[in-house]
Formats: structure tokens, C-alpha cells, sequence
């Protein structure tokens, strides 16, 4: 009984010790002062170049890259800031030595505004914001702004991931579907396009990436490792660039 009434007692202990520690983080970045530096140019929608050289990475999004649909539109979205005094909240340097930081010109969160408007992807959320920019991101889904024009097909597909093991199962709901240059990405920059493939209603098709993608799969992605085990999105767009599926875990 000694032995039990110690146990409790420890995890109530490491409960109560675990929440303070999260609480005193919460209240460490909230009162972190924000540096103030005038924007000189876009690089592109996510990427900044400082008055005083420094180069910014916005953290918590990915936006379209050259040649990709709304690229124009989301590197417009930040050019509207040049020459004006933003706000800057660093968290870090990426493995391109860019500086991470939340951006806000006045009251508005930049990083959060682009996934708002559909220019950009939700990506590597840090913990504390996870549910406002998925949310956020499925929003401007529901109202197809930018990235999020349906297509046709939207609706049409269901899906099971499995990231430990790099399996994803796409299941076709419709009538028959052909997926032929349709693009299959994660909230990185990985990408799979579909080469001739048909599916007939309810049919599925097995996708294996990472170490070992050639064992039985109806399609290896030979990418190295993809989905992430804690959280990501699963996004399918049509060959004409319209999303087809959605689907977020561990949000």
C-alpha cells in the first residue's frame, strides 16, 4: 500500500512539475521583448531580407516557390510590408543560417495572415500554435481561397496513414478516377506526382516511402523518409493544380 500511495504520488508530482515548466515557458516567450527592423525587400513569401542584412525565415509556414501556383500572390502579400517597421520575434536560426522568427506589422501576424489567405502551408507548427494554424489552414480550405481552389474530384478520396512505417493508403469513394499527373505532397517541400493510375470505386492504392519504399506497395515514393510521426498533412491536388484531399494528424 506504501508502495502504491508513493507512486501516486511521484506522478502527481511529475504532472504538476511538467505543467509548471510549460506554463513558465509560455510566459518566458510571451514576454520576450519583439525587435523592430524595417523590411528592405521579399525575397519571396516567406523569406525577408532586413534593412540591416539579415535574412529572415518565417516560421511555422511554407510558401508556393517559383513556378509553383500562388507564388506571385504570396510574395506580393509580403512586398506590401517593404520599407516599413516590423515587428520580430527571433526563435532561432535554421540550417541555412536564416534567422526564425513570428513577424507582426502592427497587430497583424504575418505568418498566420499568409495561411489565412491560402498562400501558405502549415509547416513544423511549434506546439503552442498547432491548433490555430490548422485551423486557420482548413478555414481557408472551406472558403478556397489561394492554394485551396477545389476540384471537381474534392470529396472523392479517404485515407489512412500509417507515418511510423512511411505507409499511405488512398481509398477512391467516386467513380472512377484517374490520377495521372496528380501531385502528392506533405507539408515540406517532398513531393510525388502520380504517373498512370487509375482507380475504380473503392479501390485503393498503397504509397511506401522512405528506407526500404520497393516492398510491397502498389507505388514506391523513393524519397527518403516523408511523413512526420508527431504531426503532418496530407495534401493531393489535381493535375490542373486543384486540391482533391486534405487531410492533418496530430493537430
Amino acid at each position: 500500500m506504501e508502495k502504491k500511495k508513493a507512486l501516486i504520488l511521484a506522478l502527481i508530482f511529475t504532472f504538476l512539475i511538467a505543467n509548471f515548466l510549460y506554463f513558465f515557458k509560455i510566459i518566458e516567450e510571451e514576454n520576450v521583448e519583439l525587435e523592430k527592423v524595417k523590411l528592405k525587400r521579399a525575397i519571396d513569401g516567406d523569406t525577408l531580407e532586413l534593412e540591416d542584412g539579415r535574412v529572415v525565415r518565417m516560421l511555422n509556414i511554407n510558401t508556393p516557390e517559383k513556378k509553383e501556383n500562388y507564388y506571385k500572390e504570396a510574395k506580393d502579400f509580403t512586398k506590401i510590408f517593404e520599407n516599413k517597421t516590423l515587428s520580430f520575434l527571433f526563435l532561432g536560426k535554421d540550417k541555412y543560417n536564416r534567422d526564425l522568427a513570428k513577424v507582426y506589422y502592427q497587430e497583424n501576424y504575418l505568418n498566420l495572415e499568409l495561411v489565412k489567405k491560402g498562400l501558405a502551408v502549415k509547416f513544423l507548427v511549434q506546439d503552442s500554435e498547432k491548433e490555430l494554424f490548422d485551423n486557420s489552414e482548413k478555414n481557408a480550405l472551406k472558403n478556397s481561397l489561394g492554394l485551396w481552389k477545389k476540384s471537381d474530384f474534392f470529396g472523392c478520396l479517404d485515407s489512412e496513414i500509417k507515418p511510423s512505417e512511411e505507409i499511405l493508403i488512398i481509398k477512391n469513394k467516386c467513380d472512377s478516377l484517374d490520377l495521372s499527373n496528380w501531385l502528392l505532397r506533405d507539408e515540406s517541400r517532398k513531393k510525388y506526382i502520380f504517373s498512370d493510375i487509375k482507380l475504380s470505386k473503392n479501390e485503393m492504392i498503397k504509397i511506401k516511402s522512405g528506407k526500404g519504399a520497393d516492398s510491397s506497395a502498389d507505388v514506391s515514393w523513393k524519397i527518403g523518409d516523408v511523413w512526420n510521426n508527431d504531426k503532418d498533412t496530407i495534401y493531393i491536388f489535381d493535375k490542373d493544380g486543384q486540391i482533391v484531399y486534405h487531410k492533418s494528424y496530430g493537430y
